[in-house]
C-alpha cells in the first residue's frame, strides 16, 4: 500500500465462533498487517443466514470465548451488535449499522475466499459493497479473484497464512475425544472445559 490515510481503517470479522479458533485470529492479524488496519472486531452472529444448523455454544458463551481470546490485543475487540439483536444477522444490515456508527471511518468487511463464491447470494451484496470494502482472504483451495460482475476497486485481496481447520472439525474431534489444543488459544480452551462446552 501507499501513503496511509488519516482515516482509521477499521476491520470486522462476522461468524458463529462456535468456538473461536487459532485460524479466526489469524485471518484478523493477517488483515491488520497487510491491509494496515487499526482495528479488527468480531462479530459473533446468533445465527448466519447461509448455515444449516444453529450454534452448538449459546450467544454468552460465545462471546466470552472470543473476550477471553482477544484480551491483551488492543487491536482486536469484540462487537456484540448482531447477538444482542437476537435476529437472523444478514451482513449488509450489520454493515449499515456500522458505518452509522463509524460514518467518518473506512469500513472493512473480511472473509475468506470460500465466500465469494457465494457473494451474490447474499442480501444485497451491491448495497454492502457500497458501505464497506471487503478484505478477502485466500483459503486452500478456493481461487482468490474478484467475482464477476462486482467493482474490483471494493475488494483487496490477501495472501493469508494457510490453516486448514474449521469450528466444526474441532467440535468433532471434542466428540470423538481427541485433542483440540493445537487448535485452540490455551484461553479459550481452558474456558469450553471450566464451562462443560459442547458435552452431550
Amino acid at each position: 500500500m501507499t501513503e496511509r490515510s488519516a482515516q482509521v481503517r477499521r476491520g470486522f470479522l462476522g461468524g458463529s465462533f462456535d468456538p473461536v479458533h487459532t485460524g479466526h485470529l489469524l485471518i484478523a492479524q493477517d488483515a491488520l498487517e497487510q491491509c494496515q488496519l487499526d482495528t479488527v472486531s468480531l462479530i459473533p452472529s446468533p445465527h448466519a443466514p447461509l448455515r444449516d444448523r444453529a450454534p452448538g455454544a449459546s450467544p454468552a458463551h460465545r462471546v466470552g470465548m472470543l473476550r477471553a481470546a482477544v484480551e491483551g490485543n488492543p487491536q482486536l475487540s469484540v462487537d456484540t451488535l448482531e447477538v444482542e439483536s437476537g435476529q437472523t444477522a444478514y451482513t449488509v444490515d450489520t454493515a449499515a449499522r456500522l458505518r452509522k456508527k463509524y460514518p467518518d471511518d473506512m469500513l472493512f468487511w473480511i472473509v475468506g475466499s470460500d465466500h465469494l463464491e457465494k457473494l451474490a447470494q447474499w442480501r444485497e451484496p451491491e448495497r454492502l459493497l457500497e458501505l464497506m470494502e471487503l478484505i478477502v482472504l485466500a483459503r486452500p483451495g478456493y481461487e482468490l479473484t474478484v467475482p464477476a460482475g462486482f467493482p474490483p476497486e471494493r475488494f483487496h485481496l490477501v495472501r493469508a497464512h494457510p490453516f486448514e481447520v474449521s469450528s466444526t472439525e474441532v467440535r468433532q474431534r471434542m466428540d470423538a475425544g481427541l485433542p483440540v489444543h493445537f487448535f485452540l488459544p490455551p484461553v479459550v480452551a481452558d474456558y469450553i472445559a471450566k464451562n462443560r462446552l459442547y458435552r452431550d
